[in-house]
């Protein structure tokens, strides 16, 4: 890691000031912001139209003296900004052991957080790494530090074949199946996103992470501060971050009603951040047929283990097979219900690109199949053009153009000109994410 990568932008200093732990003592006599109470601050930065790096300076400094009256972290933020030692101590160690920083203010900072995680964002993250592999999804690999050997075998299988098949393996660090998914997959070659939730600066000199960081296969990422140790909330706290990276969340084995994964599990079908798999088979634990239940899809481990398929096929088959039906007079038939995925969004978005919409319902087919897709191309990309959607979607660039049409009619995208182009809404502006 370069020398320059301590050199933190004024945004992120204030941030971490406001929000981090540092090792070394300090007389604040306060604790760092929680995310509820830096979120209140972020807002009222920004109806102050000031950023956090502002609070640096002597002006920004007076105006949140002005507010105590109005914003109760005021008093505390205060003394948090004033531990300008001791996070340069600290900056200067974490950079001696690879390890950078991030604030939801950073264009590094994961997109896919704020897309679906919007206020509840970190608004610090730690990592080691080339912080590119953040952005690229993945499968996100999930289950007990108790599993049974079966289930530690499925996993490794898992592991070797998103390595063999280009799919990132994004996992928790812990004992059991989350170290065995990511260590089979880096053993293979693969990409790898380990989210921990302590010691993260132990983490990185690992004998068993060390060189996959160096070679650029593996990056670690954690929302605490590198010296942090275990505690039962960051853990917690932690599992939406796995499920906020990914493309689909497998659950290789649970306790039900019980831990950390049957948790974040239930968490991710409530707010529906990504699809959810569960193993399965003749052999596998009535937990986690418990969770398929729930509402979980079945992926059959043999399959799996059988090499049916490629892997991604039989992850998107598993994703969309609980989908609830749509009635025959609807006109959707066999493809009611489903998402667009990269497997089928060729055929079915080309299919009905090319006048097929006077069978279906429009609006349906809108809201579930063509907005999602849309959505997903330009959370990858940033700014879409009329061609690039054709292109991507194997439409007519005039099915393209009408789609963006109204897509920026319902205000879901924002048109640009001088060139034609689409961003999201919130493209280029300030916003509470980004204070």
């Amino acid at each position: 890691m370069s020398r320059e990568s301590h050199i933190l932008s004024p945004d992120t200093q204030a941030v971490l000031l406001l929000c981090a732990n540092f090792e070394a003592k300090s007389d604040s006599g306060v604790k760092p912001l929680t995310l509820a109470q830096y979120n209140r601050l972020a807002s009222w930065l920004r109806n102050q139209h000031l950023r956090p790096g502002d609070l640096l300076h002597q002006e920004g400094v007076e105006k949140l003296r002005q507010s105590m009256d109005q914003l109760k972290e005021a008093e505390e933020a205060l003394k948090l900004l004033a531990r300008g030692v001791a996070m340069a101590l600290a900056v200067e160690k974490w950079t001696n052991q690879g390890i950078w920083v991030l604030s939801r203010s950073d264009m590094e900072y994961p997109r896919r957080f704020k897309d679906r995680l919007k206020q509840n964002s970190p608004p610090i993250l730690f990592g080691a790494g080339i912080k590119n592999l953040l952005a690229r999804g993945g499968l996100a690999v999930i289950g007990s530090r108790h599993a049974d050997e079966k289930a530690l075998e499925f996993t490794r299988k898992i592991g070797q074949r998103c390595a063999l098949e280009n799919i990132q393996v994004i996992s928790g660090g812990a004992k059991g199946v989350d170290q065995e998914a990511m260590l089979a997959a880096l053993a293979q070659g693969g990409e790898v996103i380990g989210i921990l939730s302590d010691n993260l600066g132990r983490a990185t000199v690992s004998g068993k992470y060390r060189q996959a960081i160096r070679d650029g296969q593996l990056v670690l990422l954690s929302a605490c501060a590198p010296e942090t140790r275990f505690q039962v909330g960051n853990a917690m706290a932690r599992n939406k971050l796995i499920y906020a990276l990914s493309d689909w969340a497998l659950v290789v084995s649970t306790e039900t009603e019980k831990g950390g994964t049957w948790t974040g599990a239930l968490e991710n079908l409530k707010y529906n951040w990504v699809p959810l798999l569960v193993r399965d088979g003749a052999d596998v634990s009535s937990s986690n047929k418990r969770l398929i239940k729930e509402g979980a899809n079945p992926l059959n481990q043999g399959k799996v283990l059988q090499h049916i398929g490629g892997l991604k096929d039989l992850l998107q088959q598993a994703s969309i097979q609980k989908e609830s039906a749509v009635p025959e007079e609807s006109g959707l038939g066999a493809h009611a219900g489903r998402a667009v995925d990269a497997s089928q969004r060729h055929h079915l978005l080309n299919e009905f690109g090319k006048g097929a919409l006077h069978q279906v319902d429009a609006d349906y087919f809108w809201d579930h199949q063509v907005w999602p897709a849309i959505s997903n191309i330009l959370r990858s990309q940033s700014r879409l053009t009329v061609s690039q959607l054709a292109k991507d979607l194997g439409i007519e660039k005039s099915q393209a153009k009408a789609w963006l049409k109204r897509a920026s009619e319902e205000q879901k995208v924002k048109k640009l000109t001088r060139p034609e182009r689409y961003v999201a809404p919130e493209f280029g502006q300030r916003s509470l994410l980004d204070e």
